[in-house]
């Protein structure tokens, strides 16, 4: 599998609880070769539907611990869709998916 460039951005402010990690952030370096190793599903509440802005503890709360523990990197996407899950007061959530990443292991992986 071919490696990939990433540019890193962190959160400057706030915490992983309350903070939407995709307001304010910075750009903070290149990211080393990354490669995708899986892509999860995820679900996010909204107050209005076409505004996503997860916290990053709701984002890393639903991937699982095998793969928390194998990656470094992920990429947040959304589908652009709300599903009902019933699962809330109003039920519905921005219907959402994560590409999780690994360092490239060796120069073959990353010319691959």
């Amino acid at each position: 599998m071919k490696a990939k460039s990433f540019y890193g951005y962190m959160q400057q402010k706030g915490d992983i609880f309350s903070t939407s990690f995709n307001w304010d952030i910075e750009f903070l370096c290149k990211a080393p070769k990354l490669v995708k190793i899986a892509q999860i599903g995820t679900f996010h509440t909204f107050g209005y539907p076409t505004l996503v802005k997860p916290s990053e503890a709701e984002v890393l709360l639903q991937i699982p611990d095998d793969l928390q523990k194998e990656a470094c990197a992920y990429e947040f996407c959304t589908r652009g869709e709300t599903v009902d899950l019933n699962l809330s007061s109003d039920g519905k959530f921005h219907d959402c998916y994560v590409n999780l990443y690994k360092l490239a292991d060796s120069e073959q992986e990353s010319n691959e």
